[in-house]
């Protein structure tokens, strides 16, 4: 089998591990969705053109959560930080 390693036990190969974290953040989010917390899981930028009326009054740069709260973040990363934030209730 492509990939697999004989020292390694089965059940702990790569994938084990990846999906068990996978799985670990689904239920962290899910529990966070349930308190009513906005997981800003898709957002929508602006580049200079308005094509979607949740562009509407946004700069350039900034993004808007397009999952439910509609809460601006001035770049990229701000977005990252709060998708993170989000997951872990902080």
């Amino acid at each position: 089998m492509f990939g697999y390693d004989e020292e390694v036990p089965a059940g702990f190969q790569d994938a084990d591990f990846e999906m068990r974290e996978m799985e670990e953040v689904g239920r962290q989010m899910t529990a966070q969705r349930k308190r009513g917390v906005c997981q800003h899981a898709s957002a929508v930028g602006f580049t200079g053109t308005v094509n979607y009326p949740e562009q509407e009054g946004l700069r350039t740069g900034e993004l808007r959560c397009t999952e439910g709260c509609a809460r601006v973040f001035a770049d990229q990363d701000a977005w990252f930080d709060a998708m993170e934030s989000a997951r872990f209730g902080k």
